[in-house]
């Protein structure tokens, strides 16, 4: 299967529910549609990969709909009735859906992975051999030299992203919960791509996806990575079915979770040279 990849870098906000399909992979064999949706994986082509790997195998399988959002408002939208598989980043809100009865699952479907990167001239001093601890530890360091500088760029948006990102801070005791964020700390609520290309322009230090970094690697000017693998920045991907899905969605979702896994465990190496995601079990990503 030849894949080619329209990299979405075009800044939008996070915080608007959107209800138009970011993209559809579109069956030849069936009228049906699924409607999935996700924040993260589909700008980097993985989405896409699944729903063409499943059409290939799958006999009169569905068109499938992308609808990008971050995951409370993709667990929004299919609450309200209008996707019918979430691919989601955060647990909590996960096991409300199903304690509540309008979601089942959930099945991990992926590991995504955080990497802690910045610019190349790297005035924090941040080693490639850090921990992201102790690459935020250097962070907050020059930041309390130097608060009026300009260091680093938050999504802001109660994404997975901004949600680790404050976990860490808070780990090492700096808390970013308040709206008056100091001047060394800049957001901007836009998708991953948006935001690593505003952090690579601007010099600036983030918090991004290990896909992004690789989808955009040929377009950033100065961006190096520093941080990458273990469980902290693990960031597990979790599908959950709308209550009272067709035989159909169940089966796409089935598929998701077996043979789906071997397109998650070979994805980006043509494209990108590198493995971006590793299949649910495996845990760690190894960086080549």
């Amino acid at each position: 299967m030849s894949l080619t990849i329209n990299t979405i870098t075009t800044p939008v906000s996070t915080l608007v529910l959107s209800n138009t399909p970011r993209e559809i992979y579109k069956s030849p064999h069936s009228q049906h549609v699924i409607r999935l949706g996700n924040g993260g994986a589909g700008p980097s082509g993985l989405l896409r990969a699944l729903a063409e790997d499943y059409q290939d195998k799958v006999q009169d399988a569905s068109t499938i709909e992308w609808y990008q959002n971050i995951s409370p408002l993709t667990l929004r939208a299919l609450r309200d009735g209008t996707l019918d598989i979430a691919l989601t980043y955060e647990r909590d809100q996960e096991d409300l859906a199903i304690a509540q009865g309008w979601a089942e699952g959930p099945t991990l479907i992926f590991n995504d992975h955080f990497v802690v990167v910045g610019p190349a001239t790297n005035p924090a001093g941040l080693d490639v051999t850090d921990s992201p601890v102790e690459a935020f530890t250097k962070l907050a360091s020059f930041a309390k030299r130097y608060p009026a500088s300009p260091l680093f760029l938050s999504r802001n948006d109660n994404s997975a992203t901004s949600l680790k990102e404050r976990l860490i801070w808070k780990a090492i005791g700096v808390d970013l919960t308040s709206k008056n964020f100091p001047d060394w700390y800049l957001c901007d609520s836009v998708f991953p791509a948006a935001a690593l290309l505003r952090a690579d322009r601007q010099g600036l230090y983030t918090l991004t996806d290990h896909g992004t970094f690789a989808m955009l690697s040929k377009e950033m000017i100065s961006t190096k990575l520093f941080s990458i693998g273990g469980d902290l920045l693990r960031n597990p991907c979790n599908a959950l079915l709308r209550c009272r899905a067709d035989a159909e969605t169940r089966r796409f979702l089935e598929f998701l979770g077996k043979d789906g896994q071997q397109v998650v465990h070979h994805f980006g190496t043509n494209l990108y040279g590198r493995i971006l995601y590793t299949p649910a079990d495996i845990l760690d990503l190894s960086y080549t």
